[in-house]
């Protein structure tokens, strides 16, 4: 039996970190329900905490904290810049590499945020499900979200870009590839909906919706010699090249995945879920409380 965070933590490399469950947004298919800008947000010491258990702890040479919401721009750039400061010490004490990325959905970026976000050394990485029309047919936020790509392009930030598949673009692939493509955007990622919070709510789409525009998305690489690439196709298609031999670590698409072996998700209060993609139905348990729990390899 595992009988500790400590112990747990070995085997941990990445961690999702839900840093509020709040979010200035109320996209229609939300998968997590997210609340108004003025729930809770987590506090300086629960990441330092989490900081603590997982660099100073992991076997992984490389450990990944996500800042992760809800939106986690609504917390201020002070917290960004104590967290940041304190997980590099960490890092640089016991010799890790460490990995800051940050999911956001660029409403709240102007030219200053976006310069504190880079010179922290944090990963970007936007929401956008389109351009604005197509974006707004279930999200909102459309022209905040093309005018903060148009900044991140003139600063030459490095960014990527994750696109929900829904009823309002799965049949636009094209045209949105073609608009990521004159904005700046050359690699973008699809997430299917899932069937939690309002995505619950008659709003995914059928498996030949989804092999469709799958579909369009491979034809559009091929057809402009991937003048954009979209992550899941492109992997795909690598790992075919190369046959099975080496796939990507950590990626959904693994045979075994790694949700609670490599991977865990924390929430702003502490709870300790196997995947960043339900925080509801699932949990470990609390960083506050004993922990006992099988090895995944004795099971």
């Amino acid at each position: 039996m595992i009988n500790s965070w400590p112990e747990f933590f070995q085997n941990i490399g990445n961690i999702t970190i839900k840093v509020t469950p709040g979010c200035n947004l109320k996209c229609v298919y939300c998968n997590v329900e997210a609340a108004t800008p003025k729930t809770p947000k987590m506090t300086v010491d629960r990441w330092k905490q989490i900081a603590d258990l997982c660099i100073t702890n992991t076997k992984s040479p490389m450990v990944g904290l996500e800042f992760h919401g809800g939106e986690p721009l609504l917390l201020p750039d002070e917290w960004f810049e104590e967290t940041v400061a304190y997980s590099r010490f960490l890092a640089k004490k016991h010799g890790k590499l460490l990995d800051l990325p940050m999911v956001t959905n660029a409403t709240m970026i102007n030219e200053k945020r976006l310069q504190k976000i880079a010179d922290l050394g944090i990963r970007l990485c936007l929401s956008c499900d389109g351009p604005p029309a197509i974006n707004d047919e279930l999200r909102g936020g459309g022209e905040r979200v093309a005018r903060a790509l148009g900044i991140v392009k003139q600063q030459d930030v490095p960014k990527g870009v994750i696109t929900v598949l829904s009823h309002s673009n799965w049949n636009r692939m094209p045209e949105i590839m073609d608009w990521f493509d004159g904005v700046g955007v050359d690699n973008f990622m699809i997430n299917f909906l899932q069937p939690q919070g309002r995505g619950l709510d008659g709003n995914l789409l059928t498996g030949e919706q989804m092999f469709t525009a799958m579909q369009e998305i491979f034809e559009h690489m091929y057809s402009t010699n991937v003048s954009v690439s979209e992550a899941n196709v492109g992997s795909r298609v690598e790992r075919f090249a190369r046959g099975r031999k080496t796939p990507p670590p950590l990626a959904c698409s693994e045979f075994q995945c790694q949700a609670g072996r490599s991977y865990i998700a924390i929430d702003t209060f502490g709870s300790v879920h196997p995947c960043g993609s339900d925080v509801f139905n699932h949990g470990f348990g609390h960083l506050d409380q004993p922990f006992d729990f099988p090895r995944f390899d004795a099971m």
